[in-house]
């Protein structure tokens, strides 16, 4: 497999053909670039000194160790970059314009890692808010099992209606609704419904909007 097939994969579906040469590009830059250097000898060790007491230890840093800090800066970096294009291309949809976005979501535990942004366009006379979420990280669930989306009250948590349902895939998962009434101070949470003992269903939340970040106006 080639180098633009493997970034190829790494990036969302609608990505367009220039979007993509424009990161292959990157992409092969830092290729070209290498690994991280040697850390010189002169530094793997303490200076040697005459002095004895008082000084501060010097802790020699091992070459494994260098390129560990290097390589986990690089990883730490390449994240920051794909939270950053996630919402760039987000507000680029065809036909899609924002009246307020994007209302970011987070997780804990095992969705900690998980990106989901709410865009939401203007309303229309009847107050319908048509909102556009794209989420990635999400686990696919089990059979009979989904996620359902709520809009809540942002200051309090407590979930005012459902939104949506919807299953999730490899990569970016789109996902279209509306809700209606008033926007402003309005969040939202996502939650994992699964089948339960005798019927019921176990509601488990994985994503949810900070209540500072949760509001907006047209």
């Amino acid at each position: 497999m080639t180098d633009r097939l493997e970034l190829r994969d790494l990036l969302p579906d609608d990505v367009g053909p220039d979007e993509l040469a424009r990161l292959a590009r990157v992409h092969e830059l830092l290729v070209s670039a290498g690994a991280p250097a040697e850390l010189p000898p002169h530094l793997e060790s303490a200076p040697r000194t005459g002095r004895t007491g008082g000084g501060a230890t010097v802790l020699p840093l091992d070459r494994s160790r260098w390129r560990t800090i290097a390589m986990t800066a690089a990883a730490a970096a390449a994240v920051l970059f794909g939270v950053g294009f996630f919402s760039g291309w987000a507000a680029k949809d065809t036909g899609f314009r924002a009246a307020f976005g994007p209302v970011p979501m987070r997780g804990a535990g095992a969705t900690s890692k998980a990106i989901a942004e709410i865009w939401v366009a203007p309303a229309d006379k009847a107050l319908n808010w048509t909102s556009k979420l794209k989420v990635r990280g999400l686990p696919e669930l089990g059979k009979d099992s989904y996620y359902a989306l709520y809009l809540t009250d942002a200051k309090t948590g407590r979930k005012i209606l459902v939104c949506t349902a919807f299953s999730v895939h490899a990569g970016v998962t789109t996902v279209t609704f509306n809700f209606p009434g008033e926007a402003k101070d309005r969040g939202w949470l996502i939650v994992s419904e699964t089948p339960g003992p005798n019927g019921t269903e176990i509601a488990k939340p994985v994503l949810w909007t900070e209540a500072e970040r949760s509001s907006g106006t047209a």
